[in-house]
């Protein structure tokens, strides 16, 4: 449970670092930034904030195995590698392509960092939920064996065993009804 809410925080401040820099690249022109300081601003969203993405994609190689992160790893990759050429070297581009993409590099992190904050907050949520529903669940139930009522471990239960709920108790298990009636 804690690593999961540290987990949160650090993805926090990474989806805040990316959200920065997507500022940057959008007042770029108004603030009169210079293409090297973008450039040089974009680095820690492709070194720090995209992390785990690039983590993700060093595990999906080493079980030869594809995943959202060797996408996303892949294409903020692609849209720094790219950004650094029409930066640094835009005649090596065709006229038309030599804007960079450091804008599509920051809005590609936000996203994909908003939606693993919010993957993780859910996941903790729902933890927690099946959580308190599995410490109200009866531990022992009353079972008919040999036409006695016995009282045994829910855990104990097996496909085909009757078990009988008085009103108002919770049900151990789940089952048909196979006779009575309660409201």
């Amino acid at each position: 449970r804690l690593e999961v809410r540290a987990l949160t925080q650090i993805t926090t401040l990474r989806l805040f670092a990316a959200a920065a820099l997507f500022g940057a690249v959008l007042l770029e022109r108004p603030l009169s930034l210079s293409p090297y300081t973008t450039w040089g601003l974009s680095l820690p969203v492709l070194l720090w904030c995209a992390l785990p993405f690039h983590q993700g994609l060093a595990k999906a190689l080493r079980a030869q195995k594809a995943n959202t992160d060797m996408l996303l790893s892949v294409g903020l990759s692609a849209a720094f590698l790219f950004s650094t050429v029409a930066v640094f070297a835009p005649e090596l581009l065709v006229e038309g392509l030599r804007e960079h993409r450091l804008g599509t590099l920051a809005v590609v992190a936000v996203l994909a960092l908003f939606g693993r904050g919010l993957e993780t907050r859910l996941t903790e949520r729902a933890g927690e939920s099946l959580g308190k529903i599995l410490r109200r669940l009866p531990r022992t139930a009353r079972l008919i064996r040999g036409g006695v009522e016995i009282t045994a471990l829910a855990a104990d239960i097996r496909p085909g065993d009757l078990i009988v709920v008085p009103p108002g108790e919770l049900v151990p298990v789940d089952g048909e009804v196979v006779s009575g009636e309660s409201r």
